[in-house]
């Protein structure tokens, strides 16, 4: 079977299983790998699939670890403990209080390194706040939504960059200084353009 062929094989796996059945992406994508070997006359690649998992066991463990972690702090109420504090503390400063909710959605992100964990588990927790200080919910939906991204991109964990690091064989040192200047200037930026304007004191 031509390259092509094998190309176009591959790619029909991976919508029909992502856009059809639903599967998580990775899952996808290593079913599509599958059937291309199989189709290119390789069989199943067990070898290429364990040696590609222990290229980036270093990056799965910290996943793994930070999803647990993150898990602990949701079930002991910290992120609720910590918007009390913060919705009394600051209720009469909107925009000390609307950075402060943006570090919160960010939190989740920065430690797992994925923007779904923010959205689920702090997004939850803020929207409705945002909600109450006047912010419509199209607005709190999309503070939410680039809050789990500027958090995935922020240090410490960042999965795009360990993922690559650990392609090419570069450690990941070095890294925090310039992810920080990616995404805090930008979640600062669009919380304050988003929320400032909607939103107002709280009692």
């Amino acid at each position: 079977m031509s390259e092509l062929l094998i190309f176009l094989l591959m790619i029909v796996i991976f919508a029909g299983r992502c856009f059809f059945l639903k599967l998580p992406v990775g899952i996808a994508l290593l079913l599509s790998s599958v059937g291309g070997a199989l189709a290119g006359g390789f069989g199943v690649p067990v070898k290429f699939m364990v040696e590609g998992t222990m290229s980036f066991l270093d990056t799965i463990l910290v996943i793994a670890c930070a999803m647990i972690f993150m898990k602990c702090i949701q079930y002991s109420g910290a992120l609720d403990m910590l918007n009390r504090f913060f919705l009394r503390r600051f209720h009469n400063h909107k925009v000390i209080l609307l950075l402060l909710l943006m570090l919160i959605i960010m939190f989740p992100g920065m430690i797992t390194g994925s923007s779904t964990a923010a959205v689920i588990s702090a997004g939850a927790i803020v929207c409705p706040i945002l909600i109450a200080m006047g912010i419509p919910a199209e607005k709190a939906a999309a503070i939410i939504a680039l809050g789990g991204m500027y958090g995935a991109t922020a240090p410490p964990v960042n999965i795009a960059v360990m993922t690559i690091g650990g392609g090419v064989d570069i450690p990941y040192v070095g890294f925090g200084i310039p992810l920080l200047l990616l995404s805090v200037p930008l979640a600062i930026f669009s919380v304050l353009v988003l929320g400032l304007k909607d939103c107002k004191n709280m009692d």
